[in-house]
């Protein structure tokens, strides 16, 4: 697809301004063709990149463990109303904040994009919370931090290699490290981050 704005000349006197047009238009067609829309009222999370099973977990969290998941958004930008996450094991009187990072020149979550605050985790099942936001389009990290050793449910991410991996027959899944607190972290942090064997935790968004 050619583009409308030129490449802009090095050295030029709009050189940044006519640099950042050039992105947004190449981003805007990236978003268009990897995710042409989302239909209101229906669910989406990385499954709708990477075909991954069901029925795994993130192994017991520590109290304030923030993990990350990828989800690409559609062109435009996209109106949500839920945003939720699923436990396979509560603990009584837990609870899990619910937020969006935007994705740092590594990949991994970096500034803090929305917090959606907490839901509770005192039992397993479907947890979600009814928001109005507006997700930019592209590519982002919906993240969450645990306030408890509960057990999130995962997909099973094999060999996607989102993050990159440790060695070429790696099988690394979603990053996460210990945020010290249950405050939103603003950005997500650098230091000290793991890795999921092969696990990205079930966060999703439902389309308004």
């Amino acid at each position: 697809m050619p583009l409308t704005n030129p490449w802009p000349t090095a050295g030029s006197t709009n050189y940044v301004a006519e640099t950042a047009a050039v992105i947004d238009e190449i981003e805007t067609a990236l978003s268009t063709y990897v995710v042409p829309g989302w239909t209101t009222g229906r669910w989406y999370s990385v499954q709708q990149m990477h075909n991954m099973d069901w029925g795994q977990d993130c192994g017991a969290a520590v109290a304030n463990r923030t993990y990350a998941c990828p989800l690409w958004v559609p062109s435009g930008g996209r109106a949500i109303d839920r945003v939720g996450v699923a436990v396979t094991t509560g603990v009584g009187g837990s609870t899990v904040r619910l937020m969006a990072h935007a994705p740092a020149a590594s990949g991994l979550p970096g500034a803090l994009l929305f917090d959606w605050g907490t839901v509770s985790t005192a039992t397993s099942g479907d947890k979600e919370i009814t928001i109005s936001s507006t997700l930019p389009q592209g590519f982002l990290l919906l993240t969450c931090v645990c306030s408890a050793a509960i057990t999130l449910a995962a997909f099973e991410s094999y060999r996607t290699d989102i993050f990159g991996c440790n060695n070429q027959a790696g099988t690394d899944g979603a990053p996460y490290r210990d945020n010290g607190s249950m405050t939103a972290p603003n950005p997500w942090g650098t230091t000290s981050i793991s890795y999921l064997d092969s696990r990205l935790p079930r966060l999703a968004v439902r389309a308004a």
